[in-house]
């Protein structure tokens, strides 16, 4: 009898072991799945506005300091920092003072934050130009104005995916360039109209095939390897 009872806690044993790893297995195989062959995210009319009101538990990061920056390097850490990271205003605030269409502080920040990778730095550049431009607009302008502006966001969203960003870092990302209420409101505003738009159209409005934006690329790259005369 006790052989027959040690065979039946076996039999019930070996099942429980199966059953574990029959839950656990698709787990591990998505996870050590490579990340091309993952699916990417597309972006549709129903997505391609994340953030129509920042998220209150979405914690906006710090903006960077280049003194602060500079004083956590070595002397010779930050000789070596490239050229155009040098030339970057030394106390950004929220306007553009050198006319090259990003805010100080938001061009400080993408610097620094990607101080040796240009491509990176382009994505960036993309997303907080059509952001800036939807709040700008308010919601005023032309009606095909309005699809231009949703065309442009829906290239500039996925090409954030494509480049490998996370939801999580465009939420964060957004939320810094929309940094107080009135900007908020005007973002808003520019939402709220699509909701009158033709929908027909508006569906029928694709993702370019390239929906980087290869200006701002290229001018990155330049910048990489700039040097002051």
């Amino acid at each position: 009898m006790k052989l027959f009872k040690y065979l039946i806690y076996g039999f019930i044993a070996i099942i429980v072991v199966c059953l574990i790893v029959l839950i656990i297995q698709p787990e591990q195989s998505h996870a050590l799945r490579p990340e091309s062959e993952q699916t990417k995210p597309i972006v549709t009319s129903s997505n391609a506005s994340l953030i129509s009101e920042p998220s209150e538990t979405i914690v906006v990061p710090e903006l960077i300091q280049p003194n602060e920056v500079k004083a956590a390097l070595s002397p010779d850490q930050v000789k070596e920092l490239p050229a155009f990271i040098h030339a970057l205003p030394k106390e950004p605030a929220e306007v553009d003072s050198n006319g090259n269409g990003l805010r100080d502080d938001i061009e400080v920040f993408i610097g620094y934050k990607f101080p040796y990778h240009p491509k990176k730095r382009a994505v960036y550049v993309q997303m907080v130009t059509i952001v800036d431009k939807i709040a700008k607009e308010r919601g005023r302008g032309r009606i095909s104005k309005q699809y231009s502006i949703f065309q442009e966001e829906k290239n500039a969203i996925q090409c954030w995916y494509d480049s490998g960003f996370k939801e999580e870092e465009l939420i964060q990302f957004k939320a810094l360039i929309l940094n107080n209420s009135y900007r908020q409101e005007s973002y808003q505003a520019t939402v709220d109209v699509r909701k009158d738009l033709d929908q027909e159209i508006i569906d029928s409005l694709e993702v370019a095939e390239k929906p980087c934006d290869l200006m701002a690329k290229e001018y990155q790259i330049a910048l990489q390897d700039w040097k002051p005369e």
